[in-house]
């Protein structure tokens, strides 16, 4: 090897792998076109790959070849020139950065199996066995290829990626095989009597593909599959509910005469009558609107201004019949208590490590509080899944939504409720601020976090009061749906949680939040081994 290679790699702090230089034969000509194939083999750790690649670019900024052996063609040049090249070594753009940092994040497969339940039941079940199932090797890939995209928003990720990552799966379970992960692809010229070219295959690459087209149908083809909220929807994603259209009949047209009339009378049982009478032209007249975050509604039908009149809200989602699911404290309880096993709030979380203290002291009280235990588990939520959703607010700033930003979409606290008012204004100018629209949350009131005493559902100006916080989140929810409201831009992600664990299903609605889905999924394999009885 030649002095001058021994001396670049000792000065870039590299001189560990000059004996591996040396027995490659890797001399000063051949190491200034050493391609990325080559170099991952001669420098197998990515930080250090990393720091070849920084240190040998400032060294030989002049130092022109061609990116891949694979990508060459013979160029016929009358003037004898060089054809144009480009540095060997340079990273093109901040995605090869962004991947060799995750793939750093991912070498130690069993550390990220560790942060959720199910990820450390497939190691406990190898520790055991020597071998794994195939539904376990399905989800630890789906818990890598998961936390990948939580990395990283629309990684682009390439056949050396998924070789690495099979890699550290096989050093993590040394039974497994390589190709039940990752296959490479086959060139033409190499596919024998078949005479054509394969793409790479395994569980790794069929799970990210997968996994991207989801996202891009789910945000309608986006190039880049961040979720945009967006007013203008395509004929086929607007929002209707799946009613029966019907003329108005001389009794409904009665019915909704009387409710214009008698608007500001208490909510009765004939009040009742009426509104379910007319659910269907009601319910109808809110589709013709182009204004998904409209409030039109509240000046058309004035009782639903009422403090109670959450009565007539549950009344049309009843009649929407969108879901034959309950939510009673019970099964809120069990799905809260299975996200806080399987997803985990980090250590350095000091908020909501601070709102577990809190919810684990109540836990521990003989009385409980269950409207303080419900605002706790809703206030931790974000921290447990927080959202990967960000917005461009203008050609220099970008927004990306915080644990915070989650938390104020579903849930406030205040020790009095006549700071309604105020707290209602600093939402409206947030929401100008990030371009987003103020919509339904819940506000609870009392002494601290352990002593809630009241619980509101806010919308624009108007308010109601409920019996408790957990129907305080039941009416928010149900109130998405009866008027057709997107779900906040903040905590989207949270609120389609909820519904599929709930079995509703929209068209516009059915996104695919990688955050989400193996929380999704084991929630929905507890609720299915625990029935709950149809109480609302």
């Amino acid at each position: 090897m030649d002095e001058k290679v021994q001396d670049w790699l000792k000065q870039w702090d590299l001189q560990e792998y000059i004996d591996t230089f040396k027995t490659q034969k890797i001399n000063e000509k051949i190491f200034k076109t050493l391609s990325d194939q080559y170099l991952e083999k001669l420098i197998p750790i990515i930080g250090d790959q990393l720091t070849f690649r920084e240190k040998f670019n400032e060294e030989f900024p002049s130092e022109l070849e061609e990116a891949s052996s694979s990508k060459r063609r013979a160029t016929v040049n009358t003037d004898h020139e060089p054809p144009a090249k480009r540095p060997l070594l340079e990273v093109n753009s901040e995605e090869t950065i962004d991947n060799l940092i995750i793939l750093h994040k991912l070498e130690n497969i069993r550390e990220v199996l560790k942060e959720n339940c199910e990820g450390r039941s497939i190691i406990a079940y190898f520790d055991k066995n020597n071998s794994l199932k195939k539904a376990h090797r399905t989800k630890l890939v789906d818990i890598i290829i998961s936390k990948v995209f939580s990395l990283l928003n629309n990684p682009k990720l390439d056949n050396s990626f998924f070789e690495h990552l099979a890699q550290y799966i096989v050093s993590a379970f040394d039974t497994e095989c390589i190709s039940t992960y990752y296959i490479p692809p086959v060139l033409k010229k190499n596919s024998g009597t078949e005479n054509k070219s394969k793409g790479a295959k395994g569980k790794l690459v069929v799970k990210y593909y997968n996994t991207k087209v989801a996202l891009r149908k789910a945000c309608d083809g986006e190039e880049d599959l961040m979720i945009v909220e967006t007013n203008e929807l395509d004929a086929e994603k607007k929002r209707k509910h799946n009613i029966s259209k019907e003329d108005n009949s001389e009794e409904v047209e009665t019915s909704l005469n009387w409710i214009r009339a008698y608007h500001a009378l208490p909510i009765t049982e004939e009040t009742l009558k009426h509104w379910k009478k007319t659910a269907n032209v009601r319910l109808e007249s809110i589709e013709e609107s182009t204004d998904l975050n409209t409030i039109q509604v509240f000046i058309d039908y004035p009782i639903l201004k009422q403090q109670d009149a959450y009565k007539l809200i549950l009344s049309d989602f009843d009649h929407l019949n969108l879901s034959e699911e309950t939510l009673n404290f019970e099964k809120w309880n069990l799905i809260f208590h299975t996200l806080l096993d399987c997803q985990k709030i980090s250590k350095s979380d000091k908020i909501g490590r601070d709102l577990l203290s809190q919810y684990t002291c109540i836990q521990d009280e003989m009385v409980q509080n269950e409207n303080s235990i419900v605002a706790l588990q809703l206030l931790m939520l974000p921290h447990l899944i927080p959202s990967t959703n960000s917005r461009k607010l203008s050609k220099t700033e970008t927004w990306k939504v915080s644990v915070g930003d989650s938390k104020q979409s579903i849930i406030q606290f205040a020790i009095d409720s006549t700071l309604i008012p105020d707290l209602l204004s600093k939402k409206k100018e947030f929401a100008e601020k990030h371009k987003i629209s103020v919509q339904p949350f819940i506000f609870v009131v009392g002494e601290d976090l352990k002593n809630i005493k009241e619980s509101y559902v806010i919308f624009d100006s108007i308010s109601y009061k409920l019996p408790s916080t957990l129907e305080a989140f039941k009416v928010c929810f149900k109130l998405f749906h009866v008027l057709l409201l997107k779900y906040p831009f903040e905590s989207e992600h949270l609120y389609i949680l909820i519904q599929k664990l709930l079995k509703i299903k929209t068209q516009w609605d059915d996104k695919i939040f990688p955050c989400t889905e193996h929380a999704l999924h084991t929630v929905q394999k507890k609720l299915e081994d625990f029935p709950f009885p149809d109480l609302l």
